[in-house]
């Protein structure tokens, strides 16, 4: 086997490979012992039938060419072996018919890495900002574990923004039914996106038992043009009014969060957590900077 190699491009190496014709004698030979095996042929055992019976069989060629494919494969890792080539993908193979008794060549062309030019690294001098972790970030953190934590408590009340209300709910547009819903609870909110918007404002000052009937408009921006901008007429009646109950921010919710004695604590464990991930955040940041640096982006 004699193997070439030419730069294709930055990103291509081309491999020519040279092999002799009995070096696909010997591939035809392997092929027609793997096709023995494969197939049955009156009058022998599996894998004992003559090369002259498979051939009848399949056509010369077809052992020819089994061959020339485990050979091919072999020879191209051979020589990116034997080259000291990294491809990064498979290569485009031409490969051309078998002239018999003839040597015979293929090319393959390899994807490689292209190679990066380094500015002056030495020159780079990036610094890390300073980590800080503000008291209002680990007051957030901990405010998210309350509203985690929170439980829904029945209220003797009217309804009031920030309460969850379960209802039977009944919408229509027009002659059209869009929701018939039973027991189904909502967060009572300002900003209630979709085909309910407009809806809280109503629900607001109702009391469990109490129904209402009234109309909203369905937003122009609504995703279904056949119901945006529509006028929306509702039949509700509240079944319960609950309102969202948080822990104490004391000790005792501290221990409820790990193995924390006082809430103090839990706020110095939170604090090291948070630099210790924007350090790693800052490193990963360093690192991009640097090699941003280093390829001149």
């Amino acid at each position: 086997m004699k193997v070439t190699v030419e730069q294709g491009t930055d990103s291509e190496a081309v491999l020519n490979v040279e092999l002799e014709w009995d070096e696909l004698e010997k591939a035809s030979e392997r092929a027609y012992k793997k096709l023995a095996q494969q197939y049955n042929v009156p009058g022998f055992r599996r894998g004992k039938a003559p090369r002259s019976m498979i051939e009848r069989m399949l056509g010369k060629d077809a052992i020819y060419q089994e061959g020339l494919e485990d050979l091919v494969d072999q020879s191209y890792r051979q020589a990116i072996r034997e080259n000291g080539i990294q491809p990064i993908a498979r290569p485009t193979v031409d490969a051309p018919p078998i002239e018999y008794g003839q040597p015979y060549t293929f090319t393959a062309r390899v994807p490689v890495l292209t190679p990066v030019a380094l500015g002056d690294y030495q020159a780079i001098r990036v610094e890390q900002p300073p980590i800080e972790v503000s008291d209002q970030e680990i007051d957030d953190i901990i405010e998210r574990v309350r509203q985690d934590q929170a439980i829904k408590t029945p209220v003797e009340r009217a309804a009031q923004l920030g309460d969850f209300v379960t209802m039977d709910l009944k919408l229509t547009v027009g002659e059209k039914e869009i929701s018939n819903l039973h027991d189904n609870e909502f967060e009572l909110t300002t900003e209630r996106p979709g085909v309910f918007a407009g809806m809280d404002d109503h629900i607001v000052g109702m009391r469990e038992g109490e129904r209402a009937e009234f109309t909203t408009t369905i937003p122009e921006d609504y995703a279904n043009p056949d119901l945006a901008g529509k006028e929306a007429q509702y039949e509700v009646e509240v079944k319960s009014v609950k309102t969202r109950e948080l822990p104490e921010l004391d000790d005792e919710f501290a221990k409820t969060q790990g193995d924390y004695e006082t809430l103090d604590g839990l706020r110095a464990t939170i604090r090291e957590e948070m630099v210790q991930r924007k350090e790693a955040d800052a490193r990963r940041d360093l690192r991009e900077t640097v090699l941003n640096e280093l390829v001149g982006d």
